[in-house]
């Protein structure tokens, strides 16, 4: 990584012009901005293979064949055989590493020849592989320009502002197979293997404005009653990321998330600034926001990359099974150029068929839009020296929106192959020696498509869904917090010493929703639905923290000591607290209480 960043700032107050009327125009700090990130990147992953005459047999020419993969057999000591005692000794087997050769020993005869074949010896040597290889260089240029007032004397404050951000992205995959083949053979890699210009392709870029503004009362105008003073706020902002990398399941291109957020409000003081309120409410809105989608995730890589994989290899189980036409179902509804994005292959005959694909597209997304609410209200009252206080209350809801659109794409264009024309096939492979259509006497029927659908797929799909278009019920809608200290008089028997106390409360939580199977004639027979009107909740949480504190003066009043004790959570819940639960409203995961905790501290000050 390296950044370049230039900043220049420009002031001007209008009292500067002399007349008395020209501080009404106000001062201005005008800011400008440019930066340069760059950034080079080079990732792959490397695990050990077998090389030598056995693993080139048994492995065929893909160094990639999970046959390669080597693995140990280490005794901890000698044989407990004949009621020998157990006795442990230490590991004395070299650790797996390049350049570590073994003799292996293997039973070996020719191919068609009916003579008798015989033991062979030959040296097998261990060395890593590359899997894919992912290199990229990525620009960002930004400009900014801010420009900050103080007008009328000081009563209106404002603020405006400009950014430009604009992404630049030149990004290489290698496929493991180019590099796994003996003519090609590599698995070290360094920048110098790959070349990018200084400033690659643009990508993606947008311009967001941004404004804010301060009203406060004119005091020397117009006093207010009871030491009162107030001023009003807004502000509107916009953000942008510029993720330039990003892509939908079918390597297009994806917008980069943005945002907006308007908040408003008023401050009041009373009592000459002993009590402050402070009300604002805000809304935020987010677009794109990256998130995981585990449903479409799953159905990419193990319902279609890995399983199809599985039935082009069914020939090594059973010979007779051909299922080049399930295949070909699954790929007949996605784009031509599926198989080439995710470098899927076969290789060999049976019985070594291998198979090989790339699970992740480099820069993978998937998004989902919010629009969060609230209302804030925050409190401070000093009534004098002795007494101090401090609260909050918030209210807040979050709906999420246009879940997982790649996720749902995905989803519905595979629905109808695995639930209706691929349904009754196996999911995965047939048991040795099944014969499709005929008897089978004691060989256990396969899962299905259908079956393996409804578990894996359509239920954590509906799930995912569930909160869509309302309130978020996994988010506590309602908080509040107050603190309290007093310190006694300086007259009082206990002089030097303060008390206080810590409330926190939290209304309660969503952790889930009930699920119900749908009758055939709502629906897919078997599938699930998810009762998104009535979650399961969590109760309310409160915790209290508590501290009591000493303080004097020392050496001659030059140092001040205060030692205090704090006692986080002294009340609070001990059970544990459940994060998620089942469809029937058992607890599925739970987390530990907020623990009690004891913290003594010294403070001198001089």
């Amino acid at each position: 990584r390296d950044a370049l960043r230039l900043t220049a700032f420009l002031r001007y107050d209008f009292k500067d012009l002399g007349p008395s009327w020209a501080k009404w125009l106000g001062r201005h700090t005008l800011t400008g901005l440019y930066q340069r990130d760059n950034e080079e990147r080079l990732a792959y992953t490397r695990r050990p293979a077998a090389f030598g005459p056995l693993a080139d047999a048994i492995g065929g020419p893909q160094y990639t064949n999970g046959n390669r993969i080597p693995g140990f057999l280490v005794y901890h000591g000698p044989s407990v055989l004949g009621g020998a005692p157990l006795k442990l000794e230490p590991i004395r087997t070299p650790p797996i590493a390049p350049g570590l050769t073994f003799e292996t020993t293997y039973f070996a005869a020719a191919a068609g020849d009916p003579g008798q074949g015989a033991f062979t010896t030959a040296t097998t040597t261990i060395d890593y592989i590359a899997g894919n290889v992912t290199a990229g260089r990525e620009v960002l240029k930004s400009e900014a320009v801010a420009l900050q007032s103080y007008w009328l004397a000081d009563h209106l404050v404002t603020l405006a502002g400009w950014r430009r951000d604009r992404n630049f992205l030149g990004q290489v995959t290698q496929a493991q197979t180019v590099h796994n083949e003996a003519a090609t053979f590599k698995n070290v890699f360094t920048p110098s293997d790959f070349s990018f210009p200084s400033t690659p392709d643009f990508r993606i870029g947008e311009d967001v404005f941004s404004y804010s503004g301060v009203l406060k009362w004119p005091m020397r105008l117009m006093r207010l009653p009871w030491g009162m003073n107030a001023s009003v706020f807004y502000s509107n902002s916009e953000n942008f990321t510029p993720a330039g990398s990003r892509v939908n399941s079918y390597g297009a291109s994806l917008a980069p998330p943005t945002g907006e957020t308007e908040e408003y409000g008023v401050n009041l003081s009373f009592m000459q600034n002993r009590f402050q309120l402070r009300l604002n409410r805000f809304e935020t809105a987010v677009t794109g926001q990256a998130i995981a989608q585990n449903a479409g995730s799953t159905l990419r890589i193990n319902g279609l990359l890995q399983r199809t994989g599985f039935w082009a290899q069914e020939a090594n189980v059973n010979p007779d099974i051909n299922r080049t036409a399930d295949v070909e179902a699954v790929f007949a509804v996605l784009p031509p150029n599926f198989r080439e994005l995710y470098g899927w292959t076969l290789s060999g005959v049976a019985p070594t068929i291998t198979h090989a694909f790339v699970s992740q597209l480099p820069g993978f997304t998937d998004t989902t839009d919010f629009v969060a609410k609230g209302t804030e209200i925050e409190m401070t009252f000093q009534p004098n020296s002795r007494w101090r206080f401090l609260a909050n209350l918030s209210e807040a809801e979050t709906v999420q929106s246009n879940i997982g659109p790649d996720m749902k794409e995905f989803i519905e264009r595979m629905r109808p192959v695995f639930t209706e024309q691929l349904a009754n096939v196996a999911a995965g492979n047939y048991p040795r020696g099944w014969v499709i259509g005929g008897p089978n006497p004691g060989l256990t029927p396969p899962q299905t498509n259908r079956e393996w659908w409804e578990v894996n797929i359509e239920s954590p799909y509906r799930t995912t869904l569930a909160n869509e278009g309302s309130a978020s019920a996994e988010q506590r809608r309602y908080r509040a917090n107050f603190v309290g200290n007093y310190t006694f008089s300086r007259e009082s028997m206990f002089r030097g010493f303060n008390l206080g106390t810590g409330v926190r409360w939290q209304s309660k939580i969503g952790l889930g929703y009930p699920v119900r199977r749908l009758p055939s004639a709502a629906g897919p027979a078997g599938f699930i639905e998810v009762d998104k009107q009535n979650p399961y909740y969590d109760k309310a949480e409160t915790n209290v923290d508590a501290w009591i504190g000493y303080s004097r003066k020392l050496w001659k009043d030059r140092v001040d000591w205060k030692i205090q004790l704090n006692v986080k959570n002294l009340i609070g819940t001990t059970d544990l607290i459940a994060v998620t639960v089942q469809p029937w409203g058992d607890a599925a995961v739970t987390r530990l209480p907020p623990e009690k905790r004891w913290y003594l501290s010294n403070t001198f000050s001089f």
